[in-house]
């Protein structure tokens, strides 16, 4: 037996009214992200993820290598998803444990191709007697502000790294109060060095 529709009107307001109560449900996503190593990372992750449509809120944990994504509405894409993360530098997926070695022989190309290139750089600076200043820093600081350089060419972790360097400068103006201002800027540029060395 049928029995009688409601009234055209009471109809759609009944589905008017489930399609409201639906879109207003929070749901909530769970997506692995691989690739992060500190706070900045998780930062730059949740920021490009809140900038997809419906998107409520996001907590992204590098302890536990996901973004816990709560939304209204529609599931947002794998598509959105994956532009969102790879825009912030990172990938989506489970992190794997990586190997000793590399199977990649372009890996190994490259950083021969490094490792030349420093080693060009190097005998060049000691050429025009970069090596001959004198640095009598005690325990080596500013070769450790090279290094530095070197790790910031290779991180996303400015703000770590510019820490440290801002340290180790203020550590080399105490050990040389007697040097000059152009002589204090000395782990700066060895910072720099470092850093333009490390993007080669």
């Amino acid at each position: 037996m049928l029995l009688p529709s409601p009234p055209g009107g009471l109809l759609l307001c009944l589905i008017l009214t489930n399609t409201l109560i639906l879109k207003n449900i929070m749901s909530k996503l769970v997506v692995p992200i691989r690739g992060m190593h500190c706070k900045s990372c998780e930062i730059l992750v949740e920021e490009n993820i809140k900038e997809i449509p419906g998107v409520q809120s996001v907590h992204v944990s590098l302890k536990h290598a996901s973004a816990t994504i709560n939304y209204k509405g529609g599931t947002p894409t794998k598509e959105q998803l994956t532009a969102a993360v790879q825009n912030a530098g990172y990938e989506i997926g489970i992190q794997g444990k990586a190997p000793w070695f590399s199977r990649d022989a372009n890996d190994y190309f490259r950083l021969a191709s490094a490792g030349a290139v420093l080693l060009v750089l190097y005998f060049l600076a000691k050429s025009v007697g970069l090596f001959d200043i004198a640095v009598d820093s005690g325990n080596g600081s500013v070769w450790i502000v090279l290094l530095v350089g070197l790790v910031a060419g290779f991180s996303s972790c400015m703000a770590l790294i510019g820490g440290l360097v801002l340290g180790i400068s203020a550590r080399h103006s105490e050990l040389h109060p007697e040097a000059t201002p152009v002589q204090k800027f000395r782990p700066h540029l060895f910072f720099n060095a470092g850093r333009i060395g490390g993007y080669v």
